[in-house]
């Protein structure tokens, strides 16, 4: 399988002019039973993560996609991606470990219950680390290990950095174990290096979206539809969750005709309204994503999708930005950065029309890359490849490849 590849004389690596990636075939007790357990339903019955089917947004299938499905999500696209895949080790620049770690912290710190997958009942008690021993000693006593000791091998974890790398207590820390530190960890948002962890090595990757791609020209609702946007700004979310976000609401205060606010935990459920928030999104112009528990918001990847402006409020948030480097285009020109929060308002009014029709049509664009597209989409340079992308490139770079 794969494309064509070049090779460097005298060396062990293959060149950096293809990705080539080697999936561990792990026992399932490291991947779908951890997602059957959380879920309390087969990975094959949710459409292999991605959850059930609730309908379309102009030509992208809506579902029901968790945040902490991304681990199942990733795996499952990289499965379909059969040009990027290689069948024999030894010829792989990228190792992949599907191992849905912080799953297994969510699903094993819980009281085991009788649906349980039995291969799970001896790992219940401890959270996750009778599991992530295991992993270890799995993993350890694969040759392609060894080569150069993890280096060249890849994992994403379903959570944010911080609860990666151990920054935020009691979380799932897979990306603080020694035996990870050489790996590449794809996580939900950039986190500061804490004890010892290389930061070089933390990549921020999109939170999973309930909006999936098909194809690169099926992706983000259209930049002219609805051009008679009904909603200049819309807040989705708690207004109450810090002083960041009340002060960029006061700031509409006079002129609540251009804002509007819904707050998912006193009305409708976001899981179980979808189609009700997308569709208001999609009818908004732009889409107010101030930090909630953590500067970064699965908001903003919602809203690209939907042909929404996504507004940004922190300086840091560019540190979370995934791949950045490797973007079509400018952050600039697909979101909105406001560094104070009381100029919002006249921020917003001040931005031309035609700059708006820019600006959807480059985080359209954009969506495709920062977005999981559905297992079996045929266009290639999706979040999955430029995670590996960036592995492969952090690989390189400590090899000298």
């Amino acid at each position: 399988m794969g494309s064509a590849r070049y090779y460097r004389k005298n060396s062990s690596f293959p060149a950096v002019n293809f990705l080539l990636v080697f999936v561990y075939d792990l026992p399932p007790r490291f991947n779908h039973d951890l997602y059957e357990c959380f879920y309390g339903t087969p990975w094959e019955a949710m459409n292999r993560g991605l959850g059930n089917f609730v309908g379309h947004i102009y030509d992208m299938p809506l579902y029901a996609t968790d945040q902490f499905a991304l681990e199942a999500v990733f795996h499952s696209r990289l499965l379909s991606r059969k040009d990027l895949l290689v069948s024999d080790p030894a010829e792989a620049n990228v190792f992949y470990v599907p191992y849905y770690a912080h799953l297994a912290y969510r699903c094993l710190r819980a009281v085991r219950h009788s649906t349980s997958p039995k291969e799970l009942i001896p790992f219940y008690g401890a959270g996750a680390e009778k599991l992530d021993k295991e992993l270890w000693e799995y993993v350890g006593r694969q040759p392609w290990i060894h080569r150069h000791k993890g280096a060249d091998h890849a994992m994403i974890a379903g959570a944010i950095g911080a609860e990666v790398t151990g920054t935020t207590p009691d979380q799932c820390t897979i990306g603080m174990q020694i035996e990870a530190r050489k790996f590449t960890m794809g996580a939900m948002e950039h986190t500061d290096p804490m004890m010892g962890y290389p930061s070089a090595r933390m990549v921020p990757v999109p939170y999973t979206s309930s909006l999936h791609c098909t194809a690169r020209d099926r992706c983000g609702a259209p930049a002219h539809a609805p051009q008679d946007r009904g909603v200049l700004a819309l807040f989705i979310g708690s207004p109450h969750r810090s002083a960041l976000r009340k002060s960029i609401l006061d700031n509409f205060k006079y002129n609540t005709s251009l804002v509007k606010m819904v707050d998912p935990g006193r009305t409708l459920g976001f899981m179980s309204h979808m189609q009700y928030y997308f569709d208001l999104m999609s009818n908004s112009t732009f889409c107010l994503e101030p930090g909630g528990d953590s500067p970064t918001r699965k908001g903003f990847f919602d809203a690209l999708l939907a042909g929404c402006i996504p507004v940004v409020f922190e300086e840091c948030f560019l540190k979370s930005l995934p791949f950045s480097g490797m973007l079509s285009e400018k952050h600039e020109d697909f979101m909105v950065l406001i560094r104070d929060p009381r100029t919002t308002l006249q921020v917003l009014l001040e931005i031309a029309e035609t700059r708006l029709d820019s600006m959807r049509e480059a985080g359209r664009r954009v969506a495709w890359q920062l977005n999981y597209a559905v297992p079996g989409s045929k266009d290639s340079g999706d979040a999955v490849e430029l995670f590996l992308q960036e592995a492969l490139s952090k690989s390189c770079s400590m090899m000298r490849c």
